[in-house]
């Protein structure tokens, strides 16, 4: 197969729902690709992620500690 759709993790993090189809080629040596972008659903709860390489930062715990002891003002969920 002599037909490519590239992309870079910069592409992957900024359109995460972009889909490529190989069409048919019909008469042609090559197929046509399909590139098709969908609005995320932005209502889906999204999973958590965490790289692993972030704990082996020097301030790590610090930061975290900083960040779990700040008042948010984002709803009742915060509300303790």
């Amino acid at each position: 197969m002599i037909d490519w759709a590239l992309v870079n993790i910069s592409w992957m993090l900024d359109v995460p729902t972009s889909e490529v189809i190989l069409l048919d080629p019909g008469y042609s040596d090559h197929s046509p690709l399909s590139l098709s972008f969908a609005k995320e659903d932005s209502s889906k709860a999204k999973p958590f992620k965490f790289m692993n390489h972030l704990d082996q930062h020097e301030n790590f715990q610090e930061i975290v500690m900083r960040a779990w002891n700040q008042r948010h003002k984002a709803g009742k969920m915060y509300d303790v």
